[in-house]
């Protein structure tokens, strides 16, 4: 099965019940008027499940597959009562480029604010930051980023960046 085909099955078969489960449980959430149904109290998500999945999603440059990834990472921030699956999901928004909604859970208290602290360096290089500042990997100065770095961390870092 390739990539896009697994996408494809994931948004349109595999999470397409999850997927308006966590519309619908982060809107009653959001908005203070509206009182949860029954069913969605009662509902529990697969967390790994659910971010493993958004992190397939997120590498599709198809809009519908990024949007799912999206409702998936901003649920796992908004709706788990877990630090380790919300700074899953603080990861998920930042290899979708979305600092800004980082930013935004931290200021609102979703996130603590020293999250990227209890990420190691190989997730923060996959994330996109490292102690805070956005970096960005190109092919061509992958030997000077890794000299940078283990400068910065006071030890050799072994092995490709990126491939």
């Amino acid at each position: 099965m390739s990539l896009n085909n697994l996408q494809e099955w994931l948004v349109d078969e595999g999470l397409h019940k999850d997927l308006d489960q966590l519309t619908r449980q982060t809107v009653v959430a959001e908005l203070d008027n509206l009182v949860p149904s029954s069913e969605s109290e009662i509902s529990s998500f697969d967390w790994p499940r659910l971010l493993l999945a958004g992190s397939i999603l997120e590498r599709s440059d198809q809009r519908a597959y990024q949007d799912a990834a999206l409702r998936i990472a901003t649920a796992a921030i908004t709706l788990s009562d877990s630090e380790a699956f919300k700074d899953s999901g603080a990861v998920l928004l930042s290899k979708l480029s979305n600092f800004r909604a980082i930013a935004l859970a931290a200021e609102r208290g979703f996130l603590t604010a020293d999250f990227e602290s209890r990420l190691g360096i190989p997730i923060k290089i996959a994330a996109g930051f490292f102690d805070g500042v956005p970096i960005v990997i190109v092919r061509e100065s992958v030997d000077y980023q890794r000299t940078q770095l283990a400068q910065h961390v006071g030890r050799n870092i072994p092995g490709p960046l990126c491939r």
